[in-house]
């Protein structure tokens, strides 16, 4: 890492077809093979094949910086209490320690400022970019910088040689006094206030990221809040991406049923009709939540695309049913003729569509691959939720065709 106090460790597994282990389970077992490090501030374990955010975490505000970071404590510790939570980390830094160089007046009369003391100082025991070399794709950075055995204590500053504009070499300590001391931490905003965020991960089979969210905000932070009222906070990480993603996802579906029923209304001619066949649209909620539960897979973003996608399929086979009534009531057949032959007419048609989708969909939903984990909420929706709503359709399209003929007729059919 660029940075000299940070690491980074990386690994590749095989395929999962070539393993018989998933990636949660090395991220697991590697946590328990390290433990606890000594001397380190934060230590991270992570395996997502897809970064979504962090399933736990919170921004926090308080208009005191030091209470703030007591609050943000206060949150690390309560989170280590509850099972199953782990990786916990808090982007509150208490500053790295440093050299403070600070001159002295003799270097005024050398010449010498602070911007060129401390950039000589900096590139002999930092480096200095002396030459880059091209290497196939890649460009090589060459830095220059005192050996380490000269450069591992502040008396190697200290005697350390800087030269001044007229030439002369001498020492660091004759020109500046060295003041150790800890550099500011980093300060992060967000919409102008002054956020600590504490983030951690959990383990899926003890506790999901929104029960560690509930625990979080019922116990840890309205604790806190009684304690300091000025206190506020948000959710962000995966929790806020999800909901980011099903906002944006409901009002397009706003849309779409918009331009559906308008589309429906004009070569219908009806407002009334439309309703009708729009009206099975809920009932596949129910099928795609019956779908979920018997497969065992949990409701995500990508379950509530293929409920999206189910309102059109949906709206296809009652449209077939509505349009082959009113062909037999053209055709001079009586209302509750018309009603019975369209049900009977059109049930092996919507049938076999329907069981085409869902055979379609099944080789999907049996899939074992991860590569294709995120996708089975999705044929879930559609696969399940089609079988159940086709179904309905059989009952509830006649059924509020009849009323609505029966209204039209006054009552009669």
């Amino acid at each position: 890492n660029p940075q000299a106090n940070i690491a980074t460790i990386e690994f590749k597994l095989l395929s999962a077809q070539q393993r018989q282990i998933s990636s949660g389970e090395v991220v697991q077992a590697w946590r328990e093979e390290v433990g606890v490090l000594p001397y380190v501030r934060g230590l991270t374990f992570s395996g997502a094949v897809f970064d979504l955010g962090n399933p736990v975490e919170a921004v926090l505000s308080h208009p005191d910086p030091e209470i703030l970071a007591r609050i943000a404590n206060a949150v690390v510790d309560g989170l280590r209490e509850v099972a199953g939570v782990h990786d916990i980390r808090s982007d509150h830094t208490p500053g790295i320690p440093e050299v403070q160089l600070e001159l002295r007046p003799e270097a005024r009369t050398l010449g010498l400022t602070l911007e060129a003391l401390a950039g000589q100082t900096r590139a002999a025991f930092f480096g200095a970019d002396a030459v880059r070399v091209q290497r196939g794709r890649e460009e090589v950075r060459v830095y220059v910088r005192l050996p380490a055995d000269e450069r591992s204590s502040i008396t190697d500053i200290e005697r350390y040689l800087v030269r001044t504009p007229g030439g002369a070499e001498v020492p660091v300590v004759s020109v500046a006094s060295l003041n150790p001391g800890v550099s500011p931490p980093a300060v992060r905003r967000k919409d102008g206030q002054r956020v600590v965020t504490v983030s951690a991960d959990v383990d899926a089979a003890v506790i999901s990221g929104d029960q560690a969210n509930s625990i979080l905000e019922d116990s840890i932070l309205a604790a806190l809040t009684a304690t300091y009222p000025d206190l506020t906070y948000t959710f962000g990480g995966e929790q806020q991406q999800q909901l980011d993603s099903l906002d944006a996802l409901y009002r397009g579906f706003a849309i779409a049923l918009i331009m559906i029923f308008a589309l429906l209304a004009i070569p219908l001619r009806s407002y009334t009709k439309p309703f009708i066949i729009m009206a099975v649209i809920p009932f596949g909620f129910i099928g795609v939540i019956l779908g979920h539960w018997v497969l065992g897979v949990a409701l995500s973003a990508v379950s509530f695309l293929g409920i999206f996608g189910l309102s059109g399929v949906v709206v296809n086979d009652s449209l077939v049913m509505i349009d082959f009534i009113d062909q037999k009531r053209r055709e001079g057949a009586p209302v509750r003729t018309a009603i019975i032959e369209g049900a009977k007419g059109r049930f092996r048609p919507i049938m076999l569509t329907s069981l085409t989708t869902f055979l379609g969909f099944t080789p999907l939903i049996l899939e074992t691959a991860i590569q294709a984990q995120f996708l089975i909420p999705f044929a879930a929706s559609l696969g399940c939720g089609i079988l159940f709503v086709t179904a309905i359709i059989m009952l509830v399209v006649p059924a509020l065709s009849t009323i609505h003929l029966r209204m039209m007729k006054g009552g009669q059919i």
